[in-house]
């Protein structure tokens, strides 16, 4: 089963569980009477490490398969398997989840 989410509805999906979390935390700190400052309590609590992709900037190889990939701290980038049917790796040959790269000759 194939199914694509928006950015839009990923981003509102992560805002309420923010706030979610916000509510949690007040909640604990008050009722437990903690000594530290509720501000440093949270931002203890829910410091993210933003990792932000790697930036490359290669140009698609045309004898790689055409179906782009996620990988983690690199973003969408082109598959590194060998083409087998058609454009496509064995892995890719029925779904390309993150696009198609298109080679315009």
């Amino acid at each position: 089963m194939d199914f694509y989410i928006s950015i839009y509805t990923l981003n509102n999906l992560d805002n309420l569980l923010d706030n979610y979390k916000q509510h949690i935390l007040k909640d604990f700190h008050k009722i437990n009477n903690l000594s530290i400052e509720y501000q440093t309590f949270e931002n203890s609590i829910l410091e993210r490490k933003i990792n932000k992709p790697l930036i490359r900037n290669l140009k698609p190889d045309k004898n790689k398969c055409n179906a782009y990939i996620w990988k983690i701290n690199y973003g969408k980038i082109q598959c590194s398997n060998q083409k087998t049917i058609d454009n496509f790796c064995k892995k890719h040959h029925s779904t390309q989840n993150y696009g198609i790269i298109n080679f315009y000759d």
